[in-house]
C-alpha cells in the first residue's frame, strides 16, 4: 500500500471511530431505588465536604466558663448567615447587653447581679435566619458561691449636713439615665487599664455596714491615693455624664458601647464635658474626697446598664477585645 492510501485509510478510520469515544456506557445504570458506588476519590470529597458543614455548624462560645455573682460573660454565636436575628433565653437572671453583630457572629455581654444562684445554668441560643429557618443552640455557664468579705465604718455626719433627701434622689435617677445611654457596637479595641495606680482598699462586692446602717454590697473598686492624682479613662468612650453631685461628689461616667459603662467618683477636679469623646489613658480628672467618702480616693465603677459588675475582670482580660466597624475606628 502506498503511502497516501495509508494516510486516506487512517483518516476514514478517525472519521468512524473518534479517539477516546466508546460505543458502551462507561458505567453501568444505576437501577431505579439504587445508589451509584463511588470510588475511593468520591468518598473523599464527601467525607470532606461533611467535616466543613460540621465546621460551620453555628455553636455558643461563653466565655469565662466559671463566674461569682457580680461577674460578667462574654457570649458569641456563630456562624450564622447575614441577617440572622439572635435571641438568647436562660432561667439565670442577669442582665443582657444589646446584640452586636460584627461577620458572621453575634455577641452578647452577660451580667451577674450579686444574688445569682449557684449552680450549673444553660444559656439558649434561638438562631433566626432570614429565610425562616430556626437553629438552637446552647452554652453552659457555672455560677460558684461568692466569698465576700465584710466591713464596717463610720462617715463622720458633718460630710452630709445639709444634704437634701430630694436632692439625693434626683441624683440617684440621673446617674441612672446616664449609664442607659450607649451606642450599639463596642467602643473599645484595647486592653482596658486601671484609671489610677495603687492598691485596693475596699474590693467590689465588699459586705459594708455603714453607719449602723443596713448591709449593702460594695458596687465598685475604691483605690486611695494623694488628692490632686490624674484620673485616667479606662478604655476609650462618651462622656454621658460630668457633674457634682451630692452623694457622688464629682463624677464622670464614660459610656464604651453595648451598655458598658464606667464611672469614677468622688474627683477633685474634672477634666472632661458631657458628650465629650475621650481616649483611652486621657485625664478626666483627678482624685479628691468629694461626696459620702472618708478621705481622698477614688470610686471605680463599670456597670452594664445599671447592674454593676466586677472592674478587675476587665484588667484580666475576661472580656476580649471585640471586633469594631470601621466606622467606628
Amino acid at each position: 500500500m502506498k503511502s497516501w492510501q495509508a494516510k486516506l485509510v487512517l483518516a476514514t478510520l478517525l472519521i468512524l471511530f473518534p479517539a477516546g469515544v466508546s460505543s458502551c456506557p462507561a458505567k453501568a445504570p444505576v437501577p431505579p431505588g439504587g445508589r451509584e458506588e463511588s470510588g475511593a476519590v468520591d468518598n473523599a470529597a464527601e467525607e470532606q465536604e461533611k467535616e466543613q458543614v460540621v465546621a460551620r455548624a453555628p455553636a455558643a462560645v461563653v466565655s469565662p466558663r466559671a463566674v461569682v455573682p457580680g461577674d460578667f460573660v462574654l457570649l458569641a454565636a456563630g456562624p450564622s448567615p447575614a441577617g440572622t436575628l439572635v435571641r438568647l433565653e436562660t432561667e439565670l437572671p442577669v442582665a443582657v447587653s444589646p446584640p452586636y453583630r460584627h461577620g458572621e457572629y453575634t455577641y452578647f455581654i452577660l451580667g451577674l447581679g450579686f444574688t445569682s444562684p449557684p449552680g450549673n445554668h444553660r444559656l439558649a441560643l434561638f438562631l433566626e435566619e432570614s429565610g425562616g429557618a430556626l437553629r438552637e443552640i446552647y452554652g453552659a455557664l457555672e455560677v460558684l458561691a461568692p466569698d465576700f468579705d465584710a466591713i464596717s465604718f463610720t462617715v463622720p455626719a458633718w460630710r452630709t449636713s445639709g444634704w437634701d433627701d430630694q436632692q439625693l434622689a434626683d441624683d440617684r435617677e440621673l446617674v441612672r439615665r446616664s449609664r442607659l445611654q450607649t451606642g450599639p457596637y463596642p467602643l473599645w479595641h484595647q486592653p482596658f487599664i486601671i484609671p489610677v495606680p495603687g492598691e485596693v482598699s475596699s474590693g467590689f462586692g465588699q459586705i459594708r455596714i455603714i453607719n449602723q446602717g443596713p448591709p449593702g454590697h460594695h458596687t465598685g473598686i475604691d483605690i486611695p491615693a494623694v488628692t490632686g492624682t490624674p484620673v485616667k479613662a479606662m478604655n476609650d468612650g462618651v462622656v454621658r455624664l460630668a457633674a457634682r453631685l451630692l452623694a457622688y461628689g464629682n463624677i464622670v461616667i464614660l459610656d464604651h458601647g453595648m451598655d458598658l459603662s464606667s464611672s469614677y467618683l468622688h474627683m477633685d477636679a474634672l477634666a472632661v464635658e458631657t458628650g465629650q469623646s475621650v481616649s483611652r489613658g486621657q485625664v478626666i480628672g483627678c482624685v479628691g474626697e468629694t461626696g459620702f467618702v472618708t478621705g481622698p480616693h477614688l470610686h471605680w465603677e463599670v456597670n452594664l446598664g445599671v447592674l454593676p459588675i466586677n472592674p478587675m475582670q476587665l484588667i484580666k482580660g475576661d472580656i476580649y477585645i471585640l471586633p469594631v466597624p470601621a466606622t467606628a475606628r
